[in-house]
């Protein structure tokens, strides 16, 4: 085990708090129960600044932030900006600007995990127009 991880002993039914989120260790032990108003994310939602290679992919590392630091959202948002008004500019297909706007209307309203839904769509399809660009240079 390394020195930046702790290790937590838990019992069935075991109440404790992370970061602010009152967490409860389900009776079959199987399970935690997290507060609601939680910040959680899974490994499938989860993006390192390097693995935030691509435009849309930086966009939603910015999000993710958002999301997970809600205390800093204004120190986040200008870099946020950066990045949508980028690829706004380099783009004239109207379904990533589409949801571009989407992003930006959740991110106005603080609805930042449903921001980085309809961002991940957008890094899902930036990968496959990427897969299509490269499989059209192999050619």
């Amino acid at each position: 085990m390394t020195d930046d991880v702790l290790r937590l002993e838990i019992e069935p039914g075991k109440k404790f708090i992370i970061n602010q989120a009152y967490v409860t260790v389900s009776e079959d032990g199987k399970a935690i129960e997290v507060d609601r108003d939680a910040a959680v994310l899974t490994e499938d939602h989860i993006l390192t600044e390097q693995q935030a290679s691509t435009p849309a992919a930086r966009i939603y590392f910015y999000l993710q932030m958002m999301y997970l630091d809600p205390d800093n959202v204004d120190k986040l948002y200008v870099p946020f900006m950066d990045r949508m008004i980028d690829l706004l500019q380099a783009t004239t297909l109207q379904p990533v600007k589409t949801s571009l706007m989407l992003v930006f209307r959740c991110v106005q309203a603080r609805e930042f995990f449903a921001a980085m839904d309809a961002c991940r769509e957008l890094v899902i399809f930036e990968k496959e127009l990427m897969r299509e660009y490269d499989k059209a240079e192999e050619a």
